[in-house]
């Protein structure tokens, strides 16, 4: 741009388009130029990024005299678009385009097992994705919505609460300005994660017992131990009197001729 056009009545040249309020970091970017039968006159369209800098706009027209505009964002945040015929600005210019990176969104709480009937919780950060609205959807097995809570915060850290109600599969799709974050793709339906639940008595509450060991058989040749009082030895009490002393071993020494 800029391209030569015809001009009719004010108003009658219109760009739609969702690139012109939304858009990927790092992705071609495209809307249109509708010219409605419009007499001569000059097309120009200015694309900024957030710092003002001017990005490279590439128009192309077609058959019917209307123009695709193209551009490729490299920066997340708000764009400036300006689209103007013979200097006069179209309805809705300048635009304000949200740019974003759903690759920097991080989604956090979603594990293969979820606890039946007990809220799960999923911490969604987009803090580096850009400013664009999120959305978290979550359906059941049966393909049926939940419904989910969402707590939106300023500083890009959201939470969406969810209660599943049976067991099963539970498909999550979470996007950021309308467009789905990158992940595992399921073998059906257009999401971006998946996550599994088990069978009920894993997801049950847990509940916990004592355990009661049961008794070892006495062996038949093992002796029935004696209690540790009966082990005791008692003591004897002390005698007063004096026990009778030994009489002294003599030596008698026998006369050689009396020897046998």
């Amino acid at each position: 741009c800029p391209y030569e056009c015809n001009i009719t009545s004010e108003g009658s040249v219109r760009a739609t388009g969702d690139a012109l309020f939304k858009a990927q970091r790092g992705r071609t970017a495209r809307f249109e130029v509708s010219l409605n039968d419009a007499t001569r006159g000059e097309l120009d369209v200015l694309v900024s990024d957030p710092n003002g800098g001017p990005l490279p706009v590439r128009c192309y027209r077609q058959q019917d005299d209307s123009y695709w505009v193209e551009f490729t964002p490299e920066q997340t945040g708000t764009h400036n678009i300006e689209v103007t015929f013979g200097d006069v600005p179209v309805i809705g210019s300048p635009f304000k385009c949200e740019v974003v990176d759903p690759k920097k969104v991080r989604v956090k709480g979603l594990s293969d097992a979820l606890l039946l009937r007990h809220a799960t919780v999923v911490n969604v950060d987009r803090r580096q994705a850009g400013t664009g609205d999120l959305s978290v959807e979550v359906t059941d097995p049966s393909g049926a919505p939940l419904k989910v809570e969402m707590l939106k915060s300023p500083g890009g850290e959201d939470r969406a609460t969810f209660l599943p109600n049976q067991t099963g599969p539970h498909k999550v799709n979470v996007k950021v300005a309308g467009f789905q974050i990158p992940g595992k793709l399921p073998s059906r339906a257009s999401v971006v994660i998946s996550c599994i639940t088990s069978m009920p008595k894993i997801l049950m509450e847990p509940s916990y017992f004592a355990e009661k060991r049961p008794k070892k058989p006495k062996s038949a040749q093992e002796s029935p131990k004696t209690p540790k009082k009966a082990q005791r030895r008692r003591k004897q009490p002390r005698s007063t009197q004096k026990s009778p002393e030994a009489p002294e071993r003599q030596n008698v020494l026998l006369h050689p001729a009396l020897n046998f």
